[in-house]
């Protein structure tokens, strides 16, 4: 599937569940953040995000804090180092897509994103373990 095929069955919600894994979130939140400002880019993306879960039930997966976090990291690497494709994008930046969500972890106690709170509005990262929580290494 092509970004535009991709984008528009996102936002037409008749984009599989099966078909929208973790890579497939980077990617959307990518191809928006090219496309938009920053703050237009995670206030569509994540409108449309919620839009998708409620129609797919799986509301209750949705989740503020980690839909915000991924958009500021993403849209941080680009500037930095900017990628006009996906696939070097990611190539580029592999611990967004990391197993076990890393940097997410380091950035977050587990409890914080399991919270109520962090699903309805974006939270500051706070997992310190005595040093500042960093988005990029």
């Amino acid at each position: 599937m092509n970004n535009d095929e991709l984008r528009c069955a996102f936002e037409a919600c008749s984009l599989d569940p099966k078909l929208f894994d973790h890579r497939s979130h980077m990617r959307l939140a990518w191809l928006y953040l090219q496309d938009l400002s920053l703050s237009h880019a995670i206030e569509c993306f994540t409108t449309n995000l919620r839009r998708y879960t409620r129609y797919v039930g799986a509301a209750a997966k949705y989740n503020e804090t980690i839909s915000w976090f991924y958009m500021l990291a993403i849209a941080e690497r680009q500037k930095k180092h900017p990628c006009t494709n996906f696939d070097d994008f990611l190539a580029s930046n592999p611990e967004l897509t990391a197993p076990g969500a890393p940097l997410l972890k380091r950035s977050y106690r587990p409890e914080t994103l399991a919270s109520e709170l962090a699903r309805e509005i974006f939270l500051l990262p706070d997992a310190h373990n005595g040093t500042c929580p960093k988005l990029s290494d």
